[in-house]
């Protein structure tokens, strides 16, 4: 879910991803909050160079106090497609990371230290709202996506880019490496904005944004 667009109201959804839980505990009300879950998350939680946001990354810590506690339940896909409850004192060592996936973009990822590992981790609703409540007040949002004239100016790079490179068409054939080598080097040498590697997955990812 952090990674693409939502097709619901995340108010009315049963769970959320755990982007999605850290981003309600900074912010605290719908509308901020839905600034940033309607449109994908990786741009707003970590930098160009994955460095997390130091709000998102408190949050984190939160969130996770909270699981290894077990006042807050979650559940995670093992890699046998099966989904199961995530014990609380896995939480105690557990390591995060996180990847961003062709199609599904950001995804966050648990790893015990028994070597379990959960993906698609999901958290309840209702406990996130009850243990961090909504505030009286419509905020600004405290985590916010990046500059829009910085971001806009690199994919302007890159569709620059892609249409002298191969008229709007990549080849298939042509590895996710060499293609942003590529555009990296078609954009400084015609002296545009150098577009970072994670803004040329998110475009390809989801061209349209």
């Amino acid at each position: 879910m952090d990674g693409k667009r939502l097709d619901q109201d995340p108010m009315q959804m049963p769970s959320w991803s755990m982007g999605m839980a850290c981003v309600w505990i900074v912010n605290r009300t719908p509308e901020a909050s839905g600034r940033l879950w309607n449109g994908t998350l990786d741009g707003a939680l970590y930098d160009d160079d994955f460095n997390s946001n130091e709000r998102y990354q408190a949050a984190l810590v939160d969130l996770r106090n909270a699981l290894a506690l077990g006042t807050i339940q979650a559940t995670g896909l093992l890699t046998n497609g099966q989904r199961i409850p995530i014990p609380s004192l896995e939480w105690e060592d557990m390591t995060l990371d996180y990847e961003l996936r062709e199609g599904d973009g950001l995804v966050h990822r648990a790893t015990s230290t028994g070597g379990n590992l959960y993906t698609n981790i999901r958290i309840d609703r209702q406990a996130i709202v009850e243990r961090w409540p909504q505030q009286d007040r419509v905020a600004t949002s405290i985590l916010q996506f990046p500059s829009v004239g910085q971001a806009s100016a690199q994919r302007e790079s890159i569709v620059f880019a892609i249409d002298i490179l191969w008229s709007g068409n990549p080849p298939l054939g042509l590895t996710r490496t060499r293609q942003r080598q590529m555009i990296q080097d078609c954009a400084r040498s015609h002296g545009k904005a150098v577009p970072s590697e994670r803004t040329i997955q998110r475009y390809f990812n989801d061209p349209a944004k």
